[in-house]
């Protein structure tokens, strides 16, 4: 059985309107890749992951950083979405949108379609 494991990992910045909430019970119901059999949503920095993506609300903090840096060294996929706008200071994120790895949302609405694209 093949398994896809997604690391969503939210900042501890408080996201308005309740997007957090909205955002992770999403993650819970994407679809798993066609060569996938299932795909398991983990919401904390799991060793095993196959892909990770953060959910960025300004600056990233010295656990998303952490997270950040550890899953580059092993090769692990990354992107991002941020929340209004990237933190223009911090230079894992400005690596991530160099690479058009990641996407600016204003609404829970739009983190919903980049979540699920």
């Amino acid at each position: 059985m093949n398994s896809f494991t997604l690391s969503v990992i939210f900042e501890g910045r408080e996201l308005p309107w309740g997007i957090r909430d909205i955002l992770k019970t999403d993650a819970e119901l994407l679809i798993p890749p066609k060569w996938a059999d299932e795909i398991q949503i983990s919401l904390s920095d799991t060793p095993n992951s196959d892909a990770l993506l953060l959910v960025i609300n300004g600056p990233l903090s010295p656990e998303l950083r952490n997270i950040y840096y550890n899953s580059l060294r092993h090769a692990v996929p990354i992107a991002g979405i941020c929340f209004m706008k990237e933190p223009e200071d911090d230079n894992a994120v400005l690596d991530l949108v160099e690479n058009s790895l990641c996407w600016n949302f204003s609404s829970a609405n739009k983190g919903r379609e980049l979540l699920q694209n």
